[in-house]
């Protein structure tokens, strides 16, 4: 593949903590369909290392914590242009990462996180992610509460991530939404993003998928370097015969070569002449497979699941939850792969 930057929107980014995404595979695919989300940064997985988990149009990275729950993934557009980091010496924070290359300025470190709830948040593992990269963003449930971003209480990470992010000046971007509905206590705002020389939108806690906390929406205000596929030639259907006659046309085989000058000038038209040949008599294979859209029945489930998992956030009402936990239910019944 060669490298062709022709996005000219932001970078569409989400955030969510799934509790577990295996079962939730046939509404993650359509929300990011739907979204048009070019990076998703999804935690707590719960996947163990023999789990197969993948969306069509997107790549994945995975660290997998293969044991009582945890764990992260990326998934990334296929077109888009990145390399995978691995990130060592971490002792609390559970990660995966790629180097992003936005248009007109330098690589960009972008870093799924989750930091588990029952261990405290490590400056030390801090300071090892932002040593990558001079920009880097970090997303994910950090699993830190602070009143700088709507929550109380307070706990010791929330506390921690603030004195550091001062000390070291580092952005703490968050939705004025909650993110996280827990049964039996208060909501709150977990899932934020930390930033150093990263330009971002407010993110925005957006009410869908299946899960206790809700997923987050925000851009990196650049402009992506994405890929242009190579063309896929369908060789079972190529008309041999039309390709051989135009090679015969356009090659010329008396033409002298005596200089370098020469030789390079015949490559050339060698190239040309068979690259034209291939057009003309070899059809091509339809661009990079997609999801097929779904069923309007299904879709209608998914906007009802939706409408009653808000309708119980704000209401708190049992009638509420138990037809969001019906429209769950029947919703995963679908698989789109």
């Amino acid at each position: 593949m060669f490298c062709c930057p022709q996005i000219k929107h932001n970078l569409r980014i989400i955030t969510w903590n799934a509790n577990a995404v295996t079962n939730k595979k046939a509404e993650l695919a359509l929300f990011l369909n739907d979204n048009n989300i070019d990076i998703a940064a999804i935690n707590e997985t719960k996947l163990s290392t023999t789990s197969r988990f993948n969306i069509p149009g997107y790549i994945t990275y995975r660290t997998d914590r293969n044991q009582h729950g945890g764990g992260v993934l990326i998934l990334i557009k296929h077109n888009i242009r990145h390399d995978q980091v691995i990130i060592h010496n971490l002792t609390g924070l559970e990660v995966s990462a790629v180097y992003l290359y936005p248009q007109h300025t330098s690589k960009l470190l972008f870093v799924a996180a989750y930091q588990p709830p029952s261990s405290p948040l490590s400056t030390a593992d801090l300071d090892q992610i932002f040593a990558q990269n001079d920009s880097v963003l970090i997303v994910g449930d950090l699993n830190s509460k602070h009143v700088s971003w709507n929550n109380t209480p307070v706990n010791r990470n929330g506390r921690t991530l603030v004195t550091y992010c001062i000390d070291n000046q580092i952005t703490i971007s968050y939705p004025d939404q909650p993110t996280y509905f827990p049964h039996h206590s208060t909501p709150s705002v977990l899932d934020i993003a930390l930033t150093k020389r990263c330009p971002l939108s407010k993110p925005k806690s957006v009410a869908a998928l299946s899960s206790d906390h809700d997923p987050v929406a925000l851009k990196i205000l650049l402009h992506p370097t994405t890929y242009t596929p190579r063309l896929r030639y369908n060789y079972h259907q190529a008309d041999w015969q039309l390709f051989r006659k135009n090679i015969d046309l356009a090659l010329d085989i008396d033409l002298p070569v005596h200089t370098i000058p020469d030789l390079d000038r015949a490559i050339s038209i060698f190239e040309t002449s068979v690259r034209e040949a291939a057009r003309s008599a070899i059809p091509v294979h339809s661009g990079h497979l997609t999801q097929l859209p779904l069923p309007p029945n299904v879709c209608a489930l998914q906007k009802l699941k939706n409408y009653y998992r808000r309708k119980f956030q704000i209401s708190r009402l049992p009638v509420h939850q138990q037809l969001y936990s019906l429209y769950s239910q029947l919703f995963p019944l679908y698989s789109p792969v």
